[in-house]
């Protein structure tokens, strides 16, 4: 996936499989500041999975991560890859 629009149920069919061992997930959607669509975050929310800031790009997104590890939280990252940091 390059752009958020490209997210779906299917290309986290990973992250809904792991759902019982997941309690936070970080979305980093590339340089542009966006949201998932809300079918994926329904989705998400059923299977017990706190999406995190989803609104975040990639960068914020991997420091998150980092500070949510810290602290002993099971969390996951779907990061949309950029090719330079703003």
């Amino acid at each position: 996936m390059t752009t958020p629009d490209e997210i779906t149920l299917e290309g986290l069919a990973p992250v809904l499989a792991l759902a019982g061992d997941i309690d936070v997930l970080m979305v980093g959607l590339s340089h542009d500041i966006t949201s998932l669509s809300r079918d994926i975050r329904a989705a998400l929310r059923e299977h017990g999975i706190i999406v995190e800031a989803i609104t975040i790009m990639t960068g914020s997104a991997i420091r998150t991560y980092n500070v949510l590890l810290s602290e002993q939280q099971t969390v996951a990252a779907a990061l949309i890859a950029v090719d330079r940091v703003r």
